[in-house]
């Protein structure tokens, strides 16, 4: 089976690498990355562009490659309207809390789209409001730590959780909740799946 996913970052590569090795362990898996330029924004913003960005990659990996499987993975940042959460009274938004996210979308030659968010945890102020500002988490994080390009290594949510939940970790959570149509496509034919596919069958207990 050949995986390919929409980003060279080799923290999501291992990732995706790690995950699909462990629940198809039968099967020649082949896992890499390509560069994926299509004008998506450097930093999305919200759960419903965060999720466009991933299913985009996963489909521009099927429409230009001979891959099996097409992999999307992307990092957004959400706001929490917090007076409005709150209930303050007047709808006012008082203060915007940010929050990391991450979604997995996965697609297959037999037209399954298979799509997850993952752990989410909320950004330090001060980080909020750069994003807020137009930066991008990478630099703003890069700034904090001191650490030449943080998301190929821990992330904002190793570097925040003291690294008990490092960034591959994290994202092989969200890549194994995108994957469970491949695991168990017998509970999801309803969904216009046609037939067993190039994914069919995994090892499962």
């Amino acid at each position: 089976m050949k995986v390919i996913v929409g980003s060279t970052n080799p923290v999501k590569v291992r990732a995706v690498r790690s995950v699909f090795a462990r629940a198809f362990r039968d099967r020649d898996i082949k896992v890499e990355g390509i560069d994926v330029d299509l004008g998506l924004p450097d930093q999305p913003l919200g759960d419903d562009e965060t999720r466009r960005c991933a299913v985009a990659r996963a489909a521009h990996v099927l429409a230009t490659t001979d891959a099996d499987v097409g992999v999307g993975l992307e990092g957004g940042v959400a706001f929490e309207k917090r007076g409005e959460a709150e209930g303050d009274g007047e709808g006012e938004v008082s203060e915007r809390e940010a929050h990391l996210i991450g979604w997995c979308a996965i697609a297959t030659r037999d037209g399954t789209l298979s799509v997850a968010h993952g752990a989410s945890m909320p950004l330090p102020p001060a980080v909020g409001r750069e994003i807020a500002a137009g930066r991008e988490l990478g630099p703003v994080m890069d700034e904090l730590t001191g650490v030449h390009n943080s998301k190929q290594k821990l992330g904002a949510i190793g570097y925040f959780t003291c690294g008990l939940l490092p960034r591959e970790k994290s994202w092989e959570y969200t890549i194994t909740c995108a994957l469970v149509k491949l695991l168990r496509p017998e509970h999801y034919a309803g969904e216009g799946r046609r037939g067993g596919g190039a994914a069919a069958r995994p090892h499962a207990p």
